[in-house]
């Protein structure tokens, strides 16, 4: 990768707010919610943008779930699960989609698995049918086990040659530890890739395919009404699957994961030889979005590093011209996600940049200025002004206060909160939540060319580890 060019001396103006026009009259989508019959919760938005169903199903089947030894398997299993039904082969699965308009595809992250389904209303009733068929009825054959899990030895040898993916897998082993999967790449690794059975698969899809503990999430013309009438055949076998297999929750209590405590900052480095760059994550642990911190922390956070005209990136790419971005993120989540820094710099700016970081997060210790606050205000109120222009942006919104339990008014509650709270409640919110001093910090970078210079940070030297995050022998 060649050297970055310095940005352009065009300096952003942060003085004051963006000109202010009428105050705008913002309508929130209205979630109505329903059990079914079966167990199944359903939440639903009406929008009558376009006349299709956008459907989000999700299940408790994520990354936090997979037992030690079996890291990936969460994601190896939705990947199954696109590999075709019991009458239909992956291609023809994919044939008869595409034969319907639909998108359709799978996904898991660390609490659930996604099944995401955009159909237009026409089509519907033999979409979902096919839904049924993947979810209930899955293939699971050995051969398209076999080939989707040598797909994954090979992305397994090309991951250490992405920095990024190699910083993702170091901040991840040091955030969370060895104790949950989430200290692992979400694909596992080579040991538990070879350890995992096809029965493995099938064990953690259909244990966790309850009904009580499936979720709806959907936009459409028709709202929840409309909704319920689509899913009736889909919850009827549904039911008639459960009775006739006596589906039940795995075995084993399900311990919520807990990410390491620091009390102080500890530097990390992963080598790799000549790299031109340092890929960097910096951050601590932090709070749920349940919490009630994390919406004024998420507000707060955008003059730090949420926004092109933020501290950290007017200062690391505008002024210093070390980076073409940088971003800073309180990243919630179910059970408490980081807040974490992330940015790739130039080898030979590496320690002067970590020390701004550093510099930065101790200095927004006292809360945003007066200017800095009517900017993020202004822009959180232009973003929500068209927010809800499309489907997608409904069944997102459901979705995020469905998974993440926020108010059904979380946006226009953040922007409350800026508009009432005091400095002085500002900066004592920061001073709990931002840890400047307890850092956990990231660099994929060459040792021989930053190590000296990282060890004058005032951290002690380096830490060396591999490219999953093991620390190695000094």
């Amino acid at each position: 990768m060649s050297e970055p060019a310095k940005p352009a001396a065009a300096r952003v103006d942060r003085s004051g707010p963006p000109p202010a026009g009428p105050a705008p009259r913002w309508r929130l989508p209205r979630i109505e919610r329903e059990r079914a019959a079966s167990g199944m919760r359903i939440a639903a938005t009406s929008c009558d943008a376009t006349p299709e169903l956008l459907l989000e199903l999700a299940w408790p089947a994520g990354r936090s779930r997979e037992p030690l030894g079996r890291e990936g398997l969460a994601s190896l299993s939705a990947a199954m699960l696109e590999e075709g039904t019991k009458q239909l082969s992956t291609a023809q699965l994919v044939d008869a989609f595409d034969a319907l308009g639909a998108n359709f595809s799978l996904q898991c992250d660390d609490d659930d698995t996604l099944l995401h389904l955009r159909v237009l209303e026409e089509h519907v009733e033999a979409a979902l049918e096919l839904v049924a068929d993947v979810l209930l009825e899955p293939r699971l054959g050995e051969r398209e086990f076999e080939r989707v899990r040598e797909q994954r030895r090979a992305a397994l040898r090309s991951r250490a040659d992405d920095p990024k993916r190699v910083a993702s897998d170091v901040w991840a082993r040091l955030y969370w530890g060895r104790s949950t999967p989430l200290g692992s790449p979400e694909i596992g690794d080579a040991a538990s890739l070879a350890a995992t059975r096809l029965s493995d698969v099938a064990e953690f899809h259909r244990s966790a395919l309850r009904p009580r503990a499936l979720r709806v999430h959907a936009a459409c013309r028709g709202g929840l009404e409309q909704v319920q009438r689509w899913l009736a055949p889909f919850e009827a076998r549904l039911r008639a699957l459960v009775d006739e297999s006596g589906i039940r929750p795995a075995s084993g209590e399900w311990v919520a994961p807990t990410p390491l405590a620091r009390t102080r900052t500890r530097l990390f480095l992963a080598d790799r030889r000549g790299a031109p760059q340092s890929e960097l994550r910096v951050g601590h642990p932090s709070v749920a979005s349940t919490h009630p911190a994390w919406l004024p922390l998420s507000a707060l956070n955008q003059a730090l590093g949420g926004l092109f005209t933020s501290r950290l990136n007017l200062n690391l790419r505008e002024t210093k011209g070390f980076t073409y971005g940088i971003r800073s993120s309180f990243e919630g989540g179910r059970h408490g996600g980081p807040f974490v820094v992330a940015t790739s710099v130039h080898t030979a700016n590496t320690a002067e940049a970590l020390r701004e970081i550093e510099r930065e997060l101790e200095g927004y210790l006292a809360g945003p200025s007066d200017d800095e606050l009517a900017f993020v205000r202004s822009a959180l109120e232009q973003s929500l002004a068209r927010q809800f222009e499309t489907p997608q942006a409904h069944l997102s919104f459901v979705s995020a206060v469905e998974r993440l339990g926020l108010s059904d008014d979380y946006p226009l509650a953040r922007l409350r909160w800026l508009a009432e709270s005091t400095a002085s409640q500002r900066r004592a919110l920061l001073e709990e939540h931002l840890r400047p001093r307890e850092l956990t910090i990231v660099v994929v970078g060459d040792h021989a060319a930053t190590a000296k210079a990282l060890a004058e940070l005032g951290h002690g030297s380096p830490a060396r580890v591999d490219s999953s995050g093991d620390e190695l022998p000094r």
